[in-house]
């Protein structure tokens, strides 16, 4: 919504790159937010239409995945 161009190149390149730090601190590769422990930790998409909030809203939605 904000003109954000993503080079898809770039981005498969950096998920494709190893994530050592995981292994290191023995944590899961990944979590599932929207099924942790049977429970959704992720809250609802949210149209803000033409505001211009969309960033804060994205930015409290990962803020809420974190600390839920």
């Amino acid at each position: 919504m904000l003109g954000l161009n993503v080079n898809r190149k770039h981005l498969s390149e950096l998920a494709a790159r190893p994530r050592t730090l995981s292994l290191i601190l023995g944590l899961p590769a990944a979590v599932d937010w929207r099924n942790f422990n049977g429970q959704n930790h992720v809250s609802p998409v949210k149209n803000q239409a033409q505001c211009g909030s969309c960033v804060l809203f994205c930015v409290t939605a990962a803020l809420e995945s974190t600390t839920s």
